[in-house]
């Protein structure tokens, strides 16, 4: 789809809620270049993770060196922490794999490139269905999204189910091993972790070289929901772009001055 819309003489493509940076991941593969943005903070951690991964060897050599660090981390201060976490906590994950989660969440920067590679890494395991991979962390769950506490206690308790015990750096290293094996594509992206509202200053030198924007907004099927929320990023300067609204396998495209970028 990348191929077809976008013009050769601006290869540039924007996804203003970039979600799993599904967009921006496929724009790279295909070298084009792509921005992007979305307001929640795993959303922009796993976004960041493609637009700048990590290389294999930067990768394993970071999940080594926070094993070693939590081997030698106090045991004392993550089991208090681990005590004082709210009763999901427990019947979610293993002890010791919460005791490495929350070291973990100490240790990595999200500021620096391959932490927060390993980070996007951890978090796309963290939760998901033990009947299909031995890689999840968590006590049984759907893997696209966490279903609530509450639900999820009563859930695990009446099925008697309980959390298996993960390595989560034995984890990271086998998942790392899967996705970098190839290498990582040679274009890098930008991910911004910004209010839609705000993209047009935050994105301001590629006003006039966007050519496509291809996203999923919210309540993409709430009556004409869509055609507000794309208003929020288009504006009419500029230049002239192709909007496609993916949902839930539905494509529409709207061509000509209508979707403008700024």
């Amino acid at each position: 789809m990348l191929r077809v819309i976008l013009s050769p003489c601006r290869p540039v493509t924007h996804d203003p809620f970039a979600g799993r940076g599904t967009t921006l991941l496929e724009a790279l593969l295909n070298d084009r270049r792509a921005i992007t943005s979305d307001i929640n903070p795993v959303a922009w951690c796993l976004c960041a993770a493609k637009a700048k991964p990590a290389t294999l060897s930067e990768a394993k050599r970071a999940i080594q060196q926070l094993q070693g660090s939590y081997v030698r981390a106090s045991s004392a201060s993550l089991e208090e922490e681990a005590d004082s976490l709210p009763e999901f906590f427990r019947y979610a994950f293993h002890r010791e794999t919460t005791k490495q989660l929350l070291f973990l969440r100490r240790a990595l920067n999200l500021h620096h490139r391959v932490d927060r590679f390993v980070a996007g890494l951890l978090l796309g395991h963290l939760h998901g269905e033990l009947n299909r991979s031995d890689y999840y962390l968590s006590n049984q769950m759907p893997h696209s999204i966490s279903t609530k506490p509450a639900y999820s206690i009563q859930y695990w308790k009446t099925r008697g189910l309980y959390p298996p015990e993960r390595d989560v750096f034995a984890v990271l290293l086998n998942r790392t091993e899967l996705r970098l094996s190839d290498g990582v594509p040679d274009r890098r992206g930008i991910a911004s972790r910004c209010d839609v509202r705000a993209t047009h200053r935050v994105f301001r030198k590629y006003i006039g070289a966007v050519s496509a924007i291809i996203t999923s907004p919210p309540y993409l099927d709430v009556s004409s929901s869509a055609d507000q929320q794309i208003q929020l990023t288009a504006r009419c300067r500029a230049m002239t772009a192709t909007v496609a609204l993916i949902d839930t396998g539905t494509f529409s495209r709207r061509h000509g001055g209508l979707w403008r970028f700024c």
